[in-house]
């Protein structure tokens, strides 16, 4: 329901039932900062060489958003985010 908020409220984004909602990384970062107080929390590189990156906001909602370049494309989003206390990886 958030997506369909967002794509909305932000005529900029450009979405049809096949493509996710992608703009400039720039806009979907403010965007995510200023309607759902949303900010990066982690980030990692997919096999591809694009970059996943995982907003989420004090009150628990995320949003996952694939960057290519500049352009940024919004993938799931959701509600209760936790993060695990541990590190990833091989424990001693």
């Amino acid at each position: 329901m958030r997506l369909v908020a967002a794509i909305v409220l932000a005529l900029t984004l450009c979405a049809t039932r096949a493509q996710a909602a992608c703009a400039p990384h720039d806009f979907v970062v403010k965007f995510l900062r200023d309607t759902f107080g949303e900010v990066l929390a982690s980030s990692g590189e997919t096999t591809g060489g694009d970059r996943l990156e995982i907003y989420v906001s004090e009150l628990g909602t995320w949003t996952a958003v694939l960057v290519k370049g500049t352009n940024a494309c919004i993938g799931a989003d959701g509600k209760d985010w936790k993060n695990k206390d541990e590190k990833p990886g091989r424990k001693a």
